[in-house]
């Protein structure tokens, strides 16, 4: 990937396994308080794409569903009080992001288009739907990163893949359902920074008779020691 200059570029960092159970504690807080069930079959995902400092970028996600031969995906995303998920795009994923509660702030381009990175035919920067409107912006806004959409509940925007796209909470917690086709986070997210891994590499385990791993699908888990 070309290096560009980016503002999250922070260096690779590993992430505490406290961490981890203090922000998932809090994500499943804040949809029990609004009301949706978590389950032990949802796969849970926490990442502060390595860069260590969860509070500004980073998100916790629930996998509700991720089927590759039917080529279908559906997650729950928690952002917490102004943070972000950080700039990139999807070789083939396409996604409806719903902003089920709070307020979601979605920008479409920006430093990444400026710079060069990923400027070709698979990488659409102009073409969306919010609430099933399509919506142009010319290429000046984009590479400018000004094309700034808001969703509030209810709100819906259609990302194809290629588009690049940074989210964050404004204000308070947000949730976003998303559906998709196939989700690899393996081999299909191309980030604006990049020092970003979409998994952190490693895992300080700091908390006492616990350890915190993930599993083959990249999920977390937590076992008692």
């Amino acid at each position: 990937m070309r290096q560009i200059f980016s503002p999250y570029r922070l260096g690779v960092m590993a992430i505490k396994a406290s961490q981890i159970v203090t922000v998932a504690a809090a994500a499943n807080d804040y949809l029990a308080g609004i009301g949706r069930v978590v389950t032990p079959w949802h796969g849970l995902d926490v990442t502060d794409y390595g860069l260590g400092n969860f509070d500004t970028v980073g998100l916790v996600a629930y996998v509700l569903d991720n089927r590759r031969r039917e080529g279908y995906a559906h997650k729950r995303l928690v952002l917490a009080r102004n943070q972000i998920c950080p700039n990139h795009y999807h070789w083939t994923k396409s996604e409806t992001i719903c902003c089920e509660d709070g307020q979601i702030l979605i920008t479409l381009g920006g430093q990444a288009v400026r710079h060069g990175a990923g400027w070709d035919e698979r990488c659409r920067l102009v073409d969306v739907e919010v609430n099933n409107v399509p919506v142009h912006h010319d290429h000046g806004q984009i590479e400018m990163g000004t094309v700034a959409i808001t969703l509030n509940a209810g709100d819906a925007i259609f990302l194809p893949h290629g588009t690049w796209h940074e989210f964050r909470a404004v204000g308070g917690f947000a949730l976003a359902e998303e559906v998709s086709t196939f989700n690899d986070d393996d081999t299909d997210n191309v980030f604006s920074c990049p020092d970003i891994l979409r998994f952190p590499p490693e895992i300080d385990q700091d908390v006492p008779g616990t350890t915190v791993g993930r599993d083959d699908l990249g999920f977390i888990i937590m076992t008692e020691v």
